[in-house]
């Protein structure tokens, strides 16, 4: 209670208090140096449903939700120790038996001579405003993006929890400008003069940068901001949001290079077509012994690109490369043996139409011609100076017989010297009595399955 003077007058001024302190719509409350409280006006009574008696000493507490007790007991009794005003947020249960949000403010009270008398505070209904707030928090956080505001100067008061969980701030390090510590180095000076610009002109901005992850790791996100509210021309606040387009950067970086890779393929493919053309057509005795040629190895091109393709031309396996090369001849006697071995684009190409000329000769005039003839396509990988060194040996044998052509044909040339220099390697190509022989020895350029390929 607040304590009773003697004096008639002083009775009066007490009554005129009480009486004040009755209308006024907050719950207001005293208590004593000890902590206890002595008073609340009828506000506290009807809001809570409690007698003013019941709240009196510790009878308070006994509204406070049981969840929230003993934190408000703990704050309030660390402030009165310490004789500092203080400010706590719970939930009070109301005459309905319901519990809404309040806050609970208080202050300390001292005589003219300086000696505590306790405390004098408010608790006021924050209940609509923190369920207003709750929602607004709850659906910033179901975005799937960093959404933020910020003040008319331009600093940051909120942002949602997904920042503080990606970037591993807490909200003291991250506002009001703490955030720019996660901004990429190399992006920070162009996001702050962006963002000066856009206060400038109190218009809305887009500027794409890297944001730091808590493990370190740098991630491109697209930053909107928008002005909201105004003041004739002057924007009251800012809102803005950060949405995830590493996925989407990434892809259109592929997508460029893919192009400029495509462009460079389509170049060597026509300059591949163009040399064929040139040496068939100087090889054939006539237009039809040309077309032949030229459409059969066009094929083989064909088929090489295939395989390519299937693996998103990051590679191929020589097993495939083989097995296409010999697919026509499958009723034949062949054996392929090898390890694992993975080409890259170019070497795939060439080694493919390698053995296609090589299957083409021995369908003609080899081993695959007629009668028992057997191939037998065997390849290793040996370590040399400069990496792993592919070791690829073509014999056939059981055919008819075989002697050393008069002269070096087109098939010959692009073998030999051809298919050497584009596998930066070499290629001996023999013709014993017994079936012709090819070995064909490159540095291979993939060690594994590209991630691509996969």
């Amino acid at each position: 209670m607040i304590p009773k003077a003697p004096k008639a007058d002083a009775i009066g001024e007490e009554e005129v208090s009480r009486s004040i302190l009755d209308h006024v719509p907050a719950m207001i409350w005293v208590t004593a140096a000890d902590g206890r409280c002595t008073y609340v006006n009828s506000a506290w009574s009807r809001f809570t449903g409690q007698g003013a008696r019941e709240a009196l000493g510790d009878g308070w507490l006994d509204a406070v939700h049981p969840a929230d007790r003993a934190a408000a007991e703990r704050v309030f009794v660390d402030a009165n120790a310490g004789r500092a005003p203080y400010q706590l947020d719970f939930r009070l249960r109301a005459a309905s038996g319901d519990y809404r949000w309040v806050t609970d403010a208080g202050s300390p009270r001292f005589a003219e001579d300086g000696a505590f008398l306790g405390y004098v505070g408010s608790v006021v209904d924050i209940h609509d405003r923190h369920e207003a707030e709750h929602r607004f928090r709850a659906l910033t956080n179901f975005v799937p993006a960093f959404v933020w505001f910020a003040s008319q100067d331009g600093e940051l008061h909120y942002l949602n929890d997904r920042w503080y969980a990606y970037s591993g701030q807490t909200p003291e390090e991250a506002l009001p400008n703490g955030w720019t510590a996660s901004v990429h180095p190399e992006d920070l000076p162009g996001v702050l003069v962006a963002w000066e610009e856009t206060r400038a002109r109190r218009q809305g901005y887009a500027v794409e940068c890297r944001f730091r992850r808590r493990d370190g790791m740098y991630r491109w996100y697209l930053v909107r901001a928008d002005p909201i509210g105004a003041d004739g021309n002057e924007p009251l606040a800012w809102i803005g949001n950060s949405i995830d387009i590493h996925d989407l950067k990434l892809a259109e970086e592929r997508q460029c290079l893919l192009i400029n890779e495509l462009n460079h393929r389509v170049k060597n493919t026509l300059a591949t077509v163009q040399a064929l053309a040139a040496q068939i057509l100087q090889a054939s005795p006539d237009v039809d012994s040309f077309r032949e040629g030229f459409e059969d190895r066009l094929i083989s091109l064909g088929q090489a690109h295939d395989l390519l393709t299937a693996a998103r031309w990051a590679g191929a396996r020589l097993s495939d490369v083989v097995e296409r090369a010999v697919a026509p001849w499958r009723g034949a006697e062949i054996e392929a043996d090898g390890p694992v071995v993975w080409l890259d684009p170019a070497q795939a190409l060439s080694i493919s139409m390698a053995l296609h000329e090589l299957a083409t000769n021995a369908a003609k005039y080899g081993a695959l011609s007629d009668g028992p003839g057997r191939l037998h396509i065997h390849w290793h990988v040996q370590l040399g100076d400069a990496g792993e060194v592919l070791r690829l040996r073509w014999k056939e044998c059981g055919g008819p017989p075989v002697a050393p052509p008069s002269r070096r044909g087109f098939g010959s040339r692009l073998l030999e010297r051809g298919l050497g220099r584009e596998l930066q390697g070499t290629v001996v190509l023999q013709f014993p009595p017994d079936g012709v022989e090819c070995v064909i020895t490159c540095p291979l350029r993939l060690t594994s399955e590209p991630a691509s390929a996969a």
